[in-house]
């Protein structure tokens, strides 16, 4: 199994970062490249434990249904997901969280193993592993760029203002 390990330092708050990486409708905005929709399941908000959704891209004029699975989840400090079914043997992305002085590590640990033996081996060693990271990093950019402007406004629901008690 190869393991692509990617940090981002983040200068928003941990839920907000947390609550982005697990959004059905920044997951939209992430995978516009790919033409990604979702089109069961969980198919907008935030997805969460047990949930799943099944989305469709497009790659190459080739189109690829996917189906995702939060596996674990520790809000706000980590979550797990699962592909099932797809032209992947496995697939488990792991998201870590930590809040840091001011500002939020998010720690990618994404663990792959592509299908067809060798030839599987040879198209991840020529392409797949780079293409694989640049995608993720692609996608981790936008979320550092939504949570540290007003952008994630759009997509998240707004904070619940705190309740105050008069006696």
């Amino acid at each position: 199994m190869d393991k692509i390990e990617l940090n981002t330092h983040i200068k928003a708050p941990i839920d907000r970062c947390f609550d982005l990486a697990r959004s059905i409708d920044f997951h939209k905005i992430s995978g516009e490249p790919l033409k990604e929709e979702s089109v069961a399941g969980c198919t907008t908000g935030l997805i969460g434990h047990n949930q799943h959704v099944l989305i469709q891209s497009h790659l190459w004029g080739i189109r690829f249904s996917t189906e995702l699975r939060i596996a674990k989840f520790n809000p706000p400090f980590f979550f797990s997901y699962e592909i099932v079914g797809n032209t992947f043997q496995s697939i488990v992305h792991d998201y870590y969280f930590y809040d840091i002085s001011e500002e939020t590590v998010m720690i990618n640990h994404f663990y792959y193993k592509p299908r067809w033996g060798l030839l599987g081996e040879a198209i991840n060693f020529l392409f797949l592993h780079n293409y694989l990271t640049k995608n993720i990093t692609r996608r981790n950019e936008l979320l550092r760029e939504y949570a540290e402007t007003g952008k994630w406004k759009d997509i998240l629901p707004s904070p619940k203002p705190a309740v105050s008690i008069v006696y």
